[in-house]
């Protein structure tokens, strides 16, 4: 865990953790500006204070969540995003926090990819994507 804000510009991360994969400090967002991205653990990515992905080709994938924000937004300019929660219960999802995308994607509501498929619109103001176990 950091204490401060994490930035990533380039390169090739993977981190896997039985807690999170990333994670920043409780007042801290995390900002994946390019390279290529994999965070695993029973949460992928933690960015309290918000997660933006402006370039980076990102696979998060955590039991409980994929990518957790406290109730924060999830930022989506730029590059790929792979997020998918494993977990079985209902609480389990892809994405917690307010999505902002200027891409479109597609959304499932189990993590396999095979059922409740639906395309996920651009948002600018932000839209709740909890239904949701897999998103790409």
């Amino acid at each position: 865990m950091s204490d401060g804000d994490i930035t990533i510009e380039s390169g090739e991360i993977t981190a896997s953790a039985l807690n999170s994969g990333i994670q920043s400090g409780n007042e801290n967002e995390i900002t994946l500006n390019g390279g290529k991205v994999t965070a695993k653990g029973n949460t992928g990515i933690v960015g309290y204070d918000g997660v933006t992905i402006a370039g980076a080709d990102v696979n998060a994938e955590g039991k409980n969540y994929a990518i957790f924000t406290a109730d924060k937004d999830i930022t989506i300019s730029a590059g790929t995003v792979n997020a998918t929660a494993t977990g079985a219960d209902t609480w389990q999802k892809a994405l917690n926090g307010t999505v902002k995308n200027s891409i479109y994607g597609t959304g499932w509501t189990d993590s396999a990819g095979t059922e409740g498929k639906t395309a996920i619109a651009t948002s600018t103001t932000g839209q709740d994507l909890s239904d949701y176990k897999k998103v790409i």
